[in-house]
């Protein structure tokens, strides 16, 4: 199942508001109060059972009394989902569907829209649309009953203090001692020794899924599931420990990144394992929803999961929906798939909600939003920030890129960096005086190297030193210490520039014309020509030992732990 479209009039701040998602890792982004957490409550108001609150301080079902918008009179209030539902993933609500509906459902994959309507606080109704066609009011009902009993969401706040680890505390069991016997705590202790047994047994693939999870972050912990000492209605409590250099440690225990991480990827463990576990008759694909999941997390940390989210939404097939403060938790490969969140302000105050146009040239609002940094300066990083590769090299333009790419096709002993390291262009130096822009790129990469100019160190190199960066280690100046050499361009063979200079005079006398534009672009051409000639000469290994000498410490520098 997936989200499509959501709707809502006079909903708290969603005064006039529609708006579709992708079926994806879908980040919704905005300041605090912009309206995110009401996009939610419409989620769990038509796909989360009320039994499931019963730990909660309220319901998700939607009141007109305590949600209707405060700065209108209007009496009427609404709420809308759009769902896709397909045969084989949602075969359980499908089945539902062709059997009750007066419709046939003749194809793999059904839309149904539903929406609850107020008129006042005594007068609420429920309609559903199955592919565009109305039902009748009571198979409307009974489609908004099946929604919320179907396991069809699951929800993790990571900003909430009545987790799943919460629950079963150690107030609870001191409330069931105190009103017990001795004789009957003797009889207990038997049968939870029973239990625990059975429930290891059962544990054991939870175990693994969990450990196969949490293996594919960089700090990798081995995970242990036991029973606690007491359980709560028909669920089975189960403590988490993470071991650590051999030292077992409750997952309480440790620090609140740590814990939120390994409850988040739970959730996704569990909607995975409600997918998986319902025989083919009766299956449902949950939606997850994450609140905030970036909690507690260094940025570092973040950038690893959110990269990690994200393929789990891709490889599960199950659409993620989180709320995000951070700019590594949006979605950077399918920037469209991101939401922004605004609020209007009139008269000084804020208003309705709004969705920020990010579709196009417009990608860069979210990260632009959260990070501070104008969209104007996101243009040349695009491909870089939707990299899905662990390693990068950056290099100064589209010509430096070209001559990377020409030695790892032609000369590979010369080359010798791995095929997965990628190579991207960030679009002239004064990109990396950026150091906002720098340190997000960088936390994106387990390993990251920038090249430029040898010409242009002296205006990059305070920018690098003040985020840490250290020559040779993460980033190199190309060319050589003489006059028109200090580019790339510069550690050509002689030979091939010579022919280049002799053939293109005229090109050679504009780089000293008085008009900018016109050095610039003689620059350029011979820049370009110089490529093409070493593309048409292919000289031999000996007479590019400069550029050995370039990819060597480049590789180097790449094997290096960040």
């Amino acid at each position: 199942m997936k989200i499509k479209q959501v709707s809502a009039r006079n909903f708290r701040t969603l005064v006039e508001f529609d708006h579709h998602f992708l079926t994806g890792f879908c980040p919704i982004s905005g300041k605090n109060n912009a309206g995110k957490s009401c996009v939610i409550r419409i989620f769990q108001h038509f796909l989360q059972d009320s039994d499931e609150y019963y730990y909660h301080y309220s319901s998700p079902r939607i009141s007109f009394l305590r949600d209707r918008t405060q700065w209108t009179d209007d009496q009427y209030m609404s709420v809308g989902i759009c769902l896709a539902i397909d045969r084989r993933d949602d075969s359980e609500t499908f089945f539902f569907l062709d059997k009750f509906s007066s419709k046939s459902l003749e194809k793999d994959s059904a839309t149904l829209k539903i929406q609850t309507e107020f008129d006042g606080p005594n007068s609420q109704k429920t309609t559903c649309w199955l592919d565009g066609d109305e039902l009748d009011g009571k198979t409307s009902v009974e489609v908004a009953r099946k929604l919320t009993s179907s396991s069809n969401l699951v929800v993790d706040n990571s900003t909430s203090i009545s987790r799943r680890s919460s629950i079963f505390s150690g107030g609870f069991t001191e409330l069931v001692d105190a009103q017990i016997d001795e004789k009957d705590r003797q009889g207990l202790k038997d049968a939870e020794t029973r239990l625990r047994n059975k429930v290891g047994q059962i544990a054991r693939k939870q175990k693994a899924q969990l450990t196969e999870l949490i293996g594919r972050l960089k700090e990798d912990y081995e995970v242990n599931l036991t029973t606690v000492d007491r359980f709560r209605q028909s669920t089975v409590p189960i403590a988490i420990t993470l071991l650590d250099k051999q030292v077992e440690v409750p997952l309480n225990e440790w620090g609140s990144g740590t814990r939120n991480r390994t409850e988040v990827l739970m959730s996704l463990m569990e909607a995975a394992r409600i997918k998986e576990a319902a025989t083919m008759e009766n299956r449902t694909t949950p939606i997850v929803v994450l609140e905030e999941p970036e909690s507690f997390l260094h940025p570092h940390a973040q950038a690893e999961f959110g990269k990690l989210l994200a393929a789990l939404s891709s490889e599960l097939e199950i659409q993620i929906i989180a709320t995000t403060h951070s700019p590594y938790l949006l979605n950077h490969a399918e920037p469209r798939a991101n939401t922004l969140l605004a609020r209007k302000i009139s008269r000084s105050k804020l208003q309705q909600t709004e969705v920020v146009d990010t579709s196009g040239d417009n990608w860069m609002q979210p990260f632009s939003e959260i990070l501070g940094i104008i969209p104007a300066e996101f243009a040349s990083w695009k491909s870089i920030i939707g990299a899905s590769t662990d390693s990068a090299i950056l290099v100064e333009g589209i010509i430096d890129k070209e001559y990377f790419e020409f030695f790892k096709e032609n000369y590979p002993a010369i080359y010798n960096i791995s095929d997965e390291v990628l190579v991207e262009e960030y679009g002239g130096k004064d990109a990396l005086r950026n150091t906002a822009m720098l340190r997000f790129v960088n936390r994106r990469f387990k390993r990251m190297f920038v090249t430029f100019d040898l010409d242009a160190e002296s205006d990059v190199r305070r920018s690098l030193d003040s985020i840490g960066f250290a020559k040779s280690v993460d980033y190199l100046p190309i060319g050589l210490s003489r006059p028109g050499a200090q580019c790339i361009e510069g550690i050509v063979p002689s030979s091939i520039k010579s022919k280049v200079y002799s053939d293109n005079v005229d090109l050679v006398d504009k780089l000293n014309s008085a008009d900018r534009s016109e050095r610039k672009s003689a620059k350029n051409s011979i820049k370009r020509k110089i490529l093409e000639e070493l593309r048409n000469q292919k000289p031999d290994e000996e007479e590019l030992v400069e550029f050995k000498k370039l990819f060597t410490r480049i590789g180097k520098a790449l094997k290096r732990t960040k």
